[in-house]
C-alpha cells in the first residue's frame, strides 16, 4: 500500500519598505513567498507515482501559474519530476532508501548521503531520517502588452515569482534487507580458564541490517540466539553451550546497534574441554523469513595477570580547531599496570561499537603511547563534539575482529575522551544564480516595465554560527540603478538548514533600451560575519531581448539621378542599375532585416519601366526609358522591416532625369515638294521652303 503524508510549513516574505520606493514596487515584493513542503512516502514506490501537488499550497489568486523544478548537483531533484502546469510531484527514479541514505557500517545509527557533503543541505541525519531535498519555483506568467514586436514567435511574457518551494521528501524504510555479521561471519575467541564467572563477557561480532531500526525493520535483540552445531561434548564435561555461556543482546539507545556478548556463567577447565563451537543466529522477524544471518563462533580455552590497567583520569577533554591537520596529536591518555614485565605493558585501543561515535574513521590511537591523533579533518557543522571510549589492556588481550585471527579477553579499564570541535571560518560563501524558470542564463525583454523578477540568488556557507551568516550586495552594474537585490531570508523557516543559507531575488528597477544597452553586466559580492570575514563574488550578464521599436532610416529622404535613355549603346542591356538605395535599422535579428518595394511612380505610367531588388534596394531599368516619351519621373520607395506582427517602415523619393541620346533622324514635313517660279527671277530670290523636324534635343544641321 502506498503511504504518503504531507507536512507544510508556510513562510511569508517580510520586507522593510523604504519611503523612496513606490507603492507599486512594495506590492510587487510583498506577494513573493517561500514555503517548505514535506511529503512522507515509503521507499521503492513505483516510478510515476504522484506523491503530492504544490498547486494547493499557493496562496492568492493567479491567472496562470507555472512550476519549474530547480536542478542542482547537491540535491535530489533528479529523482522527481514536477508538472509545470498543476505542480504535481511524481517519482522519476527508483527510491532505494539504503542507497540514497546509506548508513556507515561502523556507525549504523547515522548516515551522510552523497548529496549531503557540501552546500546548504550538508548535515548529518539520524539514521531513521532519510530526507530528500530540492526546490521548485512557482511563477505567475502573464503576457506583456504594448511592447512592439519581439523576435520570438510566441507572445512575450512577464515572469513574476510567486513562491519558492523547498520540498522535503522523507523516505520511510520498508523491511527489504536481511542482515549480516560485521566485520565477518567467522569469529575465533580465546579465553583463559581462570576467567571469572559472571564478570567475564566476550564481545561478539555485530549483526548489521541496513533497514531502519526505529521502524522495527532490523535485527531485534530478542531474535538472537545460540545454536550448538556440533553438540560434541568432552567426555569429562556434560555441560552444553547454554550452561557455560549466556548470550546477551543489548540494543543501543537508537535501536540501530545490537551489542552481543557471551557471559561466562560456569567455570572453565582447560583439561576437560578446550574449545566450544556454536552458531549465533540473528533475525529481523520478517514474516516470510529469509532475513536471518549466522555467526560461526569458536571459543578456545587457554591455560592460565591479575592486575588491571588503570587510567590516571576517568575523562579527558580536548578542545581543537576544525582546521587541525590530519596526523596531529590532540590528546594523550595514560594508564598504568602494577604488574611487571610483559604483563605490565599497556596497549590502547578505541571502541568502535558505541552508540555515539563513528570515530574509528576520524581518530587514531597509538596503541603503545596512548596518543590520539586525527585520521581525517573534522567539521564543526557536521558534528561539534565527539565522545570516544578508550580501552587499556595488556598485550596478550588485544582485540582483533578478523575472521582468521584470534580474540582474547582480559580485565581492562576504560576512559572517556570528549573532543570539542571549535568552528573556524574556513568556508567561503557559495553563490548560485538561476533564472526564475531554473535556467542558468538570465534574460529580460527590452522595455519591460519595472518589477520583473530576473533571477534567484542562492548563497550558502559551510561554517556555523556567525561564520555562516552571509550577506550579499550588487556591484559594478553597467547600467546604473537598473537592478535591485532583495533578501528573502525572512521568508525561510528558521532551522539548522537555513542558518547558513540565504536567498535573494534579482529584480528590474527601470525599463531598458536594448539599442543603448544590449546586455547588463553586474557582480554579486557576498561575505560572511567571520573574523576575518571570507567573501566570494560572481560576475553575471543579463541579455536584453530586442523588440521592434525602431523604424528603418534611409541615408537620404530624396535622391536625384540623371541617366541616358535606354537607346544609348552603353545602356543596350536590360536590368541596368539606375541607383542603389541604403537604409538601416537599429534593431537586431529579424526586426532589423529590411525589404524594399516600389510604392508608386509619377507619372503612374512609368511604373512598368523600373524594378527594385527587395533585398539590396537596387533600382534597375527594364530597358524602355525613352526621353522623347518622358524626360523625368519620380519613384516612391518603401523600406519595411521583418517584424512578425508590427512591421515598421519608412519611404524615400527618387527623382529620375532622363538625358537625351541622338536616336532620332530628321523628318521632312512632306515626301515631295513642288515649287513654281517665273522666268527672269532674280538670283537669291526665295522660290519655296522645306520643313524638317527632329525629336532629339539641340539644332538640326543642314
Amino acid at each position: 500500500m502506498l503511504n504518503i503524508g504531507l507536512i507544510e510549513t508556510p513562510c511569508y516574505f517580510v520586507y522593510n519598505q523604504q519611503f523612496s520606493i513606490t507603492i507599486i514596487m512594495a506590492l510587487w515584493i510583498h506577494f513573493s513567498q517561500s514555503r517548505t513542503v514535506q511529503f512522507n512516502i515509503d521507499e521503492e514506490i513505483p516510478t510515476g507515482t504522484k506523491i503530492g501537488s504544490l498547486l494547493k499550497h499557493v496562496h492568492g489568486e493567479f491567472k496562470s501559474l507555472n512550476f519549474f523544478k530547480i536542478s542542482s548537483l547537491d540535491d535530489f531533484s533528479e529523482l522527481f519530476s514536477v508538472d509545470q502546469i498543476n505542480g504535481d510531484i511524481l517519482v522519476a527514479k527508483q527510491l532505494d532508501r539504503e542507497t540514497l541514505c546509506h548508513p556507515d557500517v561502523l556507525n549504523s545509527q547515522k548516515t551522510v548521503s552523497k548529496h549531503q557533503k557540501e552546500g546548504w543541505n550538508s548535515r548529518v541525519n539520524q539514521y531513521t531520517t532519510c530526507e530528500l531535498y530540492f526546490s521548485v519555483n512557482c511563477l505567475n506568467v502573464t503576457p506583456i502588452k504594448n511592447l512592439g514586436n519581439q523576435n520570438e514567435s510566441k507572445t512575450p511574457v512577464s515572469n513574476k515569482l510567486v513562491a519558492i518551494f523547498d520540498v522535503i521528501v522523507q523516505l520511510r524504510d520498508i523491511n527489504d534487507n536481511g542482515c549480516k555479521f560485521m566485520p565477518s561471519s567467522e569469529q575465533i575467541i580465546r579465553i583463559r580458564e581462570d576467567s571469572t564467572i559472571r564478570e567475564t563477557r566476550l564481545p561478539l561480532n555485530t549483526p548489521y541490517d541496513p533497514d531502519d531500526a526505529i521502524l522495527g525493520n532490523t535485527v531485534k535483540s530478542d531474535l538472537v540466539w545460540i545454536h550448538d552445531r556440533s553438540n560434541k561434548l568432552s567426555p569429562f564435561d556434560n555441560r552444553n553451550i547454554n550452561t557455560t555461556f549466556k548470550l546477551h543482546s543489548l540494543s543501543s539507545s537508537n535501536y540501530a546497534n545490537i551489542k552481543l556478548e557471551l557471559e561466562l556463567i560456569n567455570e572453565l577447565d582447560y583439561e576437560s574441554r578446550r574449545n566450544y563451537t556454536f552458531e549465533i543466529v540473528a533475525d529481523d522477524g520478517f514474516p516470510s523469513g529469509g532475513h536471518q544471518c549466522h555467526l560461526n563462533v569458536t571459543v578456545l580455552v587457554e591455560d592460565c595477570n591479575d592486575h588491571t590497567p588503570v587510567f590516571d583520569q576517568s575523562t579527558y577533554v580536548a578542545n581543537i580547531s576544525e582546521d587541525t591537520i590530519m596526523g596531529q596529536t590532540i590528546v594523550k591518555v595514560t594508564a598504568n599496570d602494577a604488574d611487571d614485565g610483559e604483563n605490565g605493558k599497556v596497549l590502547y585501543s578505541l571502541d568502535s561499537y558505541t552508540d555515539t561515535t563513528d570515530d574509528s574513521n576520524l581518530f587514531y590511537i597509538h596503541e603503545d603511547t596512548g596518543e590520539i591523533s586525527l585520521r581525517r579533518r573534522l567539521n564543526h557543522r557536521l558534528k561539534p563534539q565527539h565522545v570516544l571510549k578508550v580501552f587499556a589492556k595488556n598485550p596478550d588481550h588485544t582485540i582483533s575482529r578478523n575472521a582468521k585471527s584470534l580474540q582474547t579477553l582480559s580485565k581492562s579499564s576504560t576512559a572517556q575522551v570528549i573532543v570539542n570541535v571549535v568552528d573556524t571560518n574556513d568556508h567561503h560563501p557559495r553563490i548560485r544564480i538561476l533564472s526564475p524558470t531554473g535556467s542558468k542564463s538570465l534574460e529580460i525583454i527590452e522595455e519591460s516595465p519595472p518589477g520583473q523578477d530576473i533571477g534567484i540568488l542562492d548563497v550558502s556557507d559551510g561554517d556555523t554560527g556567525e561564520n555562516a551568516e552571509v550577506n550579499c550586495k550588487l556591484t559594478n552594474q553597467t547600467l546604473s540603478d537598473a537592478l535591485i537585490l532583495t533578501s528573502m531570508s525572512a521568508e525561510l523557516v528558521s532551522n539548522d538548514l537555513t542558518k547558513s543559507h540565504k536567498k535573494y531575488k534579482l529584480s528590474l528597477l527601470k525599463s531598458i533600451d536594448r539599442e543603448e544597452n544590449p546586455a547588463i553586466e553586474f557582480t554579486v559580492y557576498c561575505w560572511d560575519n567571520g573574523n576575518p570575514p571570507l567573501s566570494s563574488n560572481i560576475k553575471q550578464s543579463i541579455k536584453v531581448i530586442d523588440i521592434n521599436d525602431n523604424d528603418p532610416v534611409f541615408n537620404q529622404s530624396v535622391y536625384t539621378v540623371k541617366i541616358l535613355e535606354d537607346t544609348s549603346p552603353e545602356r543596350g542591356r536590360e536590368n541596368f542599375e539606375i541607383i542603389s538605395l541604403i537604409a538601416t535599422d537599429k534593431d537586431e535579428g529579424r526586426n532589423a532585416k529590411l525589404h524594399y518595394s516600389i510604392v508608386q511612380t509619377s507619372p503612374i505610367s512609368q511604373v512598368d519601366l523600373v524594378t527594385i531588388n527587395s533585398q539590396t534596394g537596387r533600382i534597375h531599368s527594364l530597358g524602355n526609358l525613352d526621353r522623347e516619351l518622358s524626360d523625368r519621373f519620380s519613384i516612391l520607395v518603401l523600406c519595411s522591416d521583418d517584424g512578425e506582427q508590427n512591421k515598421r517602415s519608412t519611404s524615400a523619393l527618387v527623382d529620375v532625369v532622363i538625358l537625351d541620346f541622338n536616336d532620332n533622324s530628321p523628318v521632312f514635313s512632306k515626301l515631295s515638294y513642288d515649287f513654281y517660279l517665273s522666268e527672269n527671277n532674280l538670283s537669291g530670290e526665295l522660290i519655296g521652303s522645306f520643313y524638317v523636324t527632329d525629336n532629339d534635343m539641340g539644332k538640326i544641321q543642314n
